[in-house]
């Protein structure tokens, strides 16, 4: 008898759905059955009648599901008294489901194929049809894209971890001649630690390197492989507990997470720490918010060793949140507020779902010069 930890279990469980489609279609049945929502606090905006937008809702996958956000979204539609209709993307008539509307709500999928065709479609949705999505495509191009996030990062001056990113062979070898070992080797696409592993030395990278820029590297996804570049990150030893902050307009979540023990990955393993957050972190995730330029962002970062300041690791714009609890303090539900410079604790249960759905919608009114009333 052995015992699986947390991120063996998930890689398990992942391996075997792409493995035994059959399987997958089994587990999803006894597992997909409808959850009803634990109880909130009610986020709504009111919205005068002549003003009412017309609102597609993408059920991102069927059922009601613990994971599932389009439960979370039609909950504030309907707090808020704003009519809307089921959209159904996979479909090969989305184009006319949504051609009278003004707002598409869809939560993407995280795997590559899917997150491909919805990135398409929602490009297509803004640019040819005239419809705000939500989120944009601007958001959408760093979402499992670790490649575009420290892009990102890096060009609007915000402290990253430091990363080498190329797309050519002997830059990459080159690279590795003066490059300090362990490193941190990532694919671009990829969850829970999903493709994320130590390599060891210099001659471990060589053949990774030319691998990568020959047949490919075989990832987690079977049908996709890493190709003609390489991402790495300075291995920071010792750093202990990650910290992921979620922020929402001017509310923040967070928590930090520890790897399991031998072990430097910290997202995946499944092991929470419910706590007071940091202040610079809280500061750092709203410096990142703002220079991104969007309503919602989670940043997960971590202390370097040596100056003990903050560096940020990815970015994202879901996290899984299963539960209304994102943050605890003392024990107790809550958020920070931002309020007159500094973030102050406020107890009660939140989706975070809801409250980047308000954040949405008030940005759409204020782009529209349209009067709207925002609760709590």
């Amino acid at each position: 008898m052995f015992h699986l930890k947390k991120r063996q279990q998930g890689l398990l469980k992942f391996w075997l759905a792409y493995r035994f489609p059959k399987l997958r279609t089994n587990w999803k049945k006894t597992h997909d059955k409808p959850v009803p929502l634990e109880p909130a606090e009610i986020i709504k905006v009111q919205i005068k009648k002549e003003d009412m937008p017309k609102v597609g809702l993408v059920e991102e996958m069927p059922g009601q599901g613990v994971l599932t956000f389009w439960p979370k979204y039609q909950r504030f539609l309907k707090h808020s008294g704003i009519p809307h209709k089921m959209i159904y993307m996979d479909h090969s008539d989305w184009m006319e489901q949504i051609k009278d509307l003004d707002i598409l709500i869809w939560r993407p999928p995280a795997s590559p194929a899917p997150l491909k065709a919805a990135k398409d479609k929602i490009y297509a949705v803004e640019e040819y049809l005239g419809v705000k999505t939500i989120p944009s495509y601007r958001d959408l191009w760093l979402y499992e894209e670790k490649v575009n996030q420290y892009y990102a990062l890096k060009a609007l001056g915000l402290p990253a971890v430091n990363t080498f990113i190329s797309h050519d062979r002997q830059d990459a070898l080159a690279h590795l001649e003066t490059a300090d070992f362990p490193m941190v080797w990532k694919v671009n696409q990829g969850f829970g630690s999903l493709g994320v592993f130590l390599l060891k030395d210099k001659n471990q990278g060589r053949r990774l390197v030319n691998k990568v820029f020959s047949q490919g590297l075989t990832t987690f996804w079977r049908y996709q492989k890493q190709k003609n570049y390489v991402y790495l990150q300075s291995y920071l030893k010792d750093c202990g507990q990650d910290i992921r902050i979620m922020a929402i307009g001017d509310r923040y979540f967070g928590l930090l997470r520890e790897p399991d023990k031998g072990d430097f990955r910290a997202s995946g393993a499944g092991n929470l720490i419910w706590d007071a957050m940091p202040e610079d972190a809280l500061r750092l995730a709203r410096e990142v918010q703002h220079k991104l330029e969007t309503d919602s962002v989670v940043v997960d970062m971590l202390r370097l060793p040596g100056t003990g300041e903050l560096g940020v690791i990815e970015v994202s714009l879901f996290t899984g949140a299963i539960s209304p609890v994102a943050l605890k303090v003392d024990g107790k539900p809550g958020c920070y507020k931002y309020q007159d410079g500094n973030f102050k604790f406020q107890e009660g249960r939140y989706w975070t779902q809801e409250l980047t759905l308000m954040e949405n919608f008030r940005s759409w009114a204020d782009q529209r010069d349209i009067a709207i009333e925002v609760e709590p």
